[in-house]
C-alpha cells in the first residue's frame, strides 16, 4: 500500500485528511518524494513548487521542504513518519536485538511534541495501527516489529549511533546550540550515517525559512531546481500548500513587516538578514588553548557586563586590556565569566566584584537593564557602575572592523563563538542596519565582550613607571592591611586591625589624604622613616685632556637616603549618587592616633582643601599643610626613586599596585598625567596620590628622620637626580 492509498483509506487515514482540495498540494509532494504515479494537476504543482520538468523516478533521498507557516508542515511529518514505521518491514536489514528508529528531531522537547502528538493522534485514530503499540512514553512510541518513533533535540552528540529508518528535522532553520555555530548542519551531519543502512530510509527537513545561511538555504541553493537529483527541494507558500490560511492573515503581515512576513507567510528566504562575521574571522581571533589570563601588574584593563535579574538570559562579566604591538593596538580578552538561570543576582555581583577587584578594576560599564538596581549592587562591593554604554548594535558594528583587521585575541570559549557567529545584520526599512541575536538565541557573551574590547583606549600612554618589578619588590610579606575592608563605601562599618600597625616604632608619621576630582572615591596613606639607607649617587668619571691636566678617576658619592614605610592606606569611595569629601576621612585619622596610638604628627591635602578641613585637623593638634600640583609632580618623583632605590616598602594593597602600575606619564611636562573632572573616573588614583604624598612630607622634613633607631647625623639628598656615568672630555 502506498502512503497516497493509506491516506485515501477510510480504515486507516482519510478520516485525518478529509477534505482532498485542501490536500491537493501535499498530495502532490508525496507522488514526488515516493517516485508515486501523479495526474495532470499533481505534475503541474510539482513542476511549480521544484522548479523541475521530470516526473521523478525513485523514492527521494532527502526532502527539503519549504513552507510558510500553518502549511500543514506538521501534520504531513507525522504521516510519514507514522506509514515508514508501521507499513514497512526492517526485520531483513537488523542485526539481533536491534531496532529501527523514526526520529523526530526539533528545536526542543517541547516543540518536536508537535509533530509528536500528531503522530499519537493518528495511531489511536486507527484501531489496527493502535494495536501494535507496545509501549509508550512522554518522548518515545514503540510499535512491534521493532520500529521506534522518538523525540530528540538538536544535538549532534545524542543523535548518534541510531539505525535510521526516516529523520525528521522540523523547522530546522531555527535550531539554536549555545556551544555551536551550526547545529543544524552538524545534526543532519551526524544522523546521516545512520540512514546509510537502512534501505529506502530518509531524511525529510521541514522548515520555514529564515536567513540565506545554514544547511535549508545550503540544499535549497545547491539542489532547486534539479532533474534527476536525489535531493528533492518543494518550496511553497502558505496558502499554496493550506488554502484554508485565510488570505488577511497573510495581508496583515506584509502590511506590518514585509521582509519577515515574506519569510513567514510566502516563503522567501529573507534577503535582510546577513550573517554579522563569518566562521573565518572568529577562529583567526581565537587564540587555542587559552581560557583566561591572570591579572598583569601594570596592565589597564577594561571591564563590561550584560546583567541579567535571572530570569531567561545570563549574567556575564568581560574583562579585556590593550597591547601595543609593531605599532597596531590589539585588544586582548583577559577573563569571561557567565551565569545562567537560576541564580542569585546578588550573589553573581558579589562574586564578579572580587574578579574586577583582583585584576584593579574599581568601574565596570553595563548596559541599561534593571535601572538602578545594578547601580546599586555593585556599589555596595565597591565598584560604580556606568550604565552609560552604547546599544549593544553599535558595540557589534564597532567590533567587526577589529575583528576583521586582526586586532582582536579572543578566549577559546565554544558559547562565546557561538553567539558571535550566530549573530545577524539586519536591514531595517529605512536603511538602517542592527545587529541582533536570531529569534530564542542569546547574545550575553558577546555583548559583553564587545562592550570590553571597544572601549579599551584608542592608545596606551607611557608610563611614568617603567620598572613594573620594583613594585613587587616593595611588597613585604610580613605586613597586612591594618583594615578590615581593602575598599569600604562610606556607611561601612569598618575595623583597625592594630596588630597589622608598627606601633612599636616609634618614628613620627605622615598622612596624605587625596580627593578623586569628581569626589567619586578618596584616599588616605600613613608612613614614617623605619631608618637611613645608602643610596648611591650619579658618578662622574675625569678623563685628562690633549694638554695633560686632569687625570683618570671617578667623583662619586653614596647619599643616605631614608627608608619609607607605608604602613596604612585605605581607599573609599561613596554609595551611589552620593560623594565623598575629606572631612569623611579625617575621622579615620584621629581614630588611628587616638585610639591605634599611632604617633601623626603631619597630615596633609591637595591644593582644593577647605578651610573648614583644615581648621579641624588643627584643632586635633595635627600640624597640617597643603600640595600644589607642582608639589605633588615632586613627590611622585620621589616615591619613583625611592621606588627604584628599594627604599619604600608596604603590604600588598592591590589599589595601591594597580595604581602606580597605571600611572600616565604626561610627556610634555616629563610628569605624572593629573586628572581632570572631565576625564573618566577610571583616570583617578588617589591611593597613589596619597602614597607620594606620604613619601614628599617625609623625604623633606628632616625630624622625621629624628627618631630612636635612626643614625643623628644626617645629610639632605638632592632630588631628580641623574643615573648613570657622565664622561667629560
Amino acid at each position: 500500500m502506498t502512503i497516497l492509498e493509506a491516506m485515501d483509506d477510510s480504515i486507516l487515514f482519510g478520516p485525518s485528511f478529509a477534505g482532498a482540495a485542501s490536500w491537493s498540494a501535499w498530495r502532490a509532494f508525496l507522488a514526488a518524494l515516493f517516485a508515486l504515479p501523479m495526474s495532470e494537476a499533481e505534475f503541474g504543482l510539482y513542476r511549480q513548487h521544484t522548479g523541475r520538468d521530470r516526473v521523478p523516478e525513485a523514492s527521494a533521498r532527502e526532502a527539503w521542504v519549504v513552507v510558510g507557516r500553518r502549511g500543514g508542515k506538521s501534520r504531513v511529518a507525522a504521516l510519514i513518519a507514522v506509514y515508514v514505521a508501521a507499513f514497512r518491514d526492517y526485520a531483513a536489514v537488523l542485526a539481533p536485538g536491534e531496532k529501527v528508529t523514526v526520529a523526530v528531531i526539533a528545536a526542543d522537547r517541547q516543540q518536536a511534541r508537535v509533530v509528536f502528538r500528531y503522530v499519537c493522534g493518528l495511531l489511536d485514530a486507527v484501531p489496527m495501527l493502535a494495536a501494535m503499540v507496545v509501549r509508550r512514553t512522554a518522548n518515545a512510541i514503540e510499535l512491534r516489529g521493532i520500529v521506534i518513533i522518538e523525540v530528540h533535540t538538536c544535538s549532534y552528540r545524542t543523535t548518534r549511533g541510531y539505525g535510521f529508518a526516516t529523520v525528521i528535522a522540523d523547522e530546522c532553520a531555527f535550531w539554536r546550540d549555545e556551544t555551536s555555530a551550526s547545529p543544524d548542519a552538524e545534526v543532519l551531519n551526524a544522523v546521516r550515517p545512520g540512514l546509510a543502512t537502512i534501505p529506502g530510509s530518509m531524511l525529510i527537513a521541514i522548515s520555514s525559512p529564515y536567513a540565506r545561511r545554514g544547511a535549508l538555504w545550503t540544499a535549497y541553493k545547491e539542489h532547486y531546481g534539479r532533474d534527476g537529483d536525489p535531493v528533492l527541494i518543494w518550496q511553497a507558500a502558505s496558502r499554496d500548500m493550506n488554502p484554508t490560511v485565510p488570505e488577511h492573515v497573510v495581508e496583515d503581515a506584509l502590511a506590518a513587516d514585509e521582509p519577515a512576513a515574506r519569510g513567514e507567510w510566502l516563503a522567501e528566504f529573507r534577503s535582510d538578514l546577513e550573517a554579522f562575521v563569518s566562521r573565518e574571522v572568529i577562529e583567526a581571533a581565537t587564540v587555542p588553548g587559552r581560557l583566561g589570563l591572570p591579572p598583569a601588574l601594570g596592565t589597564g584593563y577594561v571591564a563590561f557586563t550584560d546583567p541579567s535579574g535571572g530570569g531567561a538570559d545570563a549574567f556575564t562579566l568581560a574583562i579585556a586590556h590593550g597591547e601595543e604591538r609593531a605599532g597596531t593596538r590589539v585588544a586582548v580578552l583577559d577573563y569571561l565569566a557567565e551565569r545562567r538561570p537560576t541564580f542569585s543576582p546578588d550573589a553573581v555581583v558579589a562574586e564578579y566584584a572580587e574578579v574586577l577587584k583582583s585584576y584593579g578594576v574599581t568601574r565596570v560599564q553595563a548596559d541599561k537593564y534593571a535601572g538602578a538596581w545594578v547601580v546599586e549592587a555593585f556599589g555596595k562591593h565597591g565598584i560604580a557602575c556606568e550604565q552609560s554604554a552604547a546599544p549593544k548594535s553599535d558595540l557589534y558594528r564597532e567590533l567587526l572592523p577589529l575583528l576583521n583587521s586582526g586586532r582582536v585575541e579572543l578566549l577559546d570559549h565554544l558559547r562565546l563563538r557561538a553567539q558571535l557567529l550566530a549573530l545577524e545584520r539586519r536591514t531595517a526599512r529605512g536603511g538602517r542596519d542592527s545587529i541582533d541575536h536570531a529569534p530564542g538565541a542569546h547574545d550575553d557573551l558577546a555583548n559583553a565582550v564587545a562592550g570590553a574590547i571597544v572601549l579599551q583606549p584608542a592608545s596606551l600612554p607611557t608610563p611614568f613607571i617603567c620598572r613594573r618589578g620594583m613594585l613587587a619588590a616593595m611588597v613585604r610579606a610580613d605586613r597586612r592591611h591594618p583594615f578590615s575592608l581593602l575598599e569600604p563605601t562610606l556607611g561601612d562599618g569598618i575595623t583597625v586591625l592594630p596588630d597589622a600597625l608598627d606601633r612599636a616604632a616609634a618614628a613620627p608619621r605622615a598622612v596624605h589624604v587625596a580627593l578623586a576630582p569628581d569626589r567619586r572615591a578618596a584616599a588616605l596613606a600613613v608612613g614614617y622613616v623605619r631608618e637611613l639607607r645608602s643610596a648611591p649617587r650619579p658618578t662622574v668619571a675625569v678623563v685628562a685632556g690633549p694638554a695633560g691636566n686632569g687625570g683618570d678617576g671617578a667623583v662619586g658619592a653614596t647619599q643616605e637616603a631614608p627608608v619609607i614605610v607605608l604602613e596604612a592606606m585605605l581607599r573609599v569611595v561613596p554609595p551611589p549618587g552620593d560623594e565623598v569629601t575629606l572631612e569623611d576621612l579625617v575621622g579615620i585619622v584621629v581614630t588611628l592616633r587616638d585610639e591605634a596610638r599611632l604617633p601623626i604628627r603631619w597630615v596633609t591635602t591637595g591644593e582644593c582643601t577647605s578651610i573648614a578641613t583644615t581648621q579641624m585637623l588643627r584643632s586635633r593638634g595635627f600640624v597640617t599643610g597643603t600640595l600644589s600640583a607642582e608639589a605633588m609632580q615632586r613627590a611622585y618623583e620621589e616615591l619613583k626613586a625611592g621606588i627604584y632605590d628599594g627604599r619604600v616598602e608596604a603590604y600588598e594593597y592591590p589599589p595601591l599596585l594597580e595604581e602606580l602600575a597605571t600611572l600616565p606619564l604626561e610627556e610634555a611636562e616629563a610628569g605624572v598625567a593629573q586628572p581632570t573632572h572631565a576625564e573618566k573616573p577610571a583616570a583617578h588614583r588617589p591611593v597613589a596620590e596619597a602614597a607620594a604624598g606620604v613619601a614628599h612630607v617625609l623625604a623633606r622634613r628632616e625630624e622625621s628622620w629624628r627618631h630612636p633607631g635612626a643614625r643623628p647625623q644626617v645629610r639632605r639628598w638632592p632630588r631628580g637626580y641623574m643615573t648613570g656615568v657622565v664622561h667629560i672630555e
